[in-house]
């Protein structure tokens, strides 16, 4: 039997509660991991990540956002954090970033199935 809606949601509702999207250079492990691969961050509210259903999945859409980044590096992993824990780590097409010069970052779509449950 699959995990409810209710069940699903929870784990994109932590991803809702992010409040700093970085750009990083590499997969950060952890949370304090993050200053040592960033590359740049913008501040994030539930307002960028509305919960909705597309069929029979639950999605997560972040809107589009701009960064300007604070080193010059090549992208290659969003981050996702509350302020004192990583939530989620999202590969990206590689891509060449420049200090100062400010990148608009296209707006990705998570479903509850990029989560497990067991």
């Amino acid at each position: 039997m699959p995990a409810s809606n209710f069940v699903l949601d929870g784990s994109l509702s932590r991803i809702a509660g992010t409040t700093r999207l970085t750009i990083c250079s590499a997969l950060p492990a952890d949370f304090a991991a993050i200053a040592g691969v960033s590359l740049g961050d913008v501040v994030s509210t539930t307002a960028d990540f509305p919960i909705s259903s597309v069929g029979n999945d639950r999605v997560i859409t972040q809107a589009q956002k701009q960064v300007t980044p604070t080193a010059n590096g090549t992208v290659t992993y969003w981050a996702y954090d509350d302020g004192s824990q990583l939530l989620y780590t999202n590969p990206t097409a590689s891509k060449v970033v420049q200090l100062g010069i400010t990148e608009t970052l296209s707006s990705i779509t998570l479903t509850n199935e990029n989560f497990v449950v067991v």
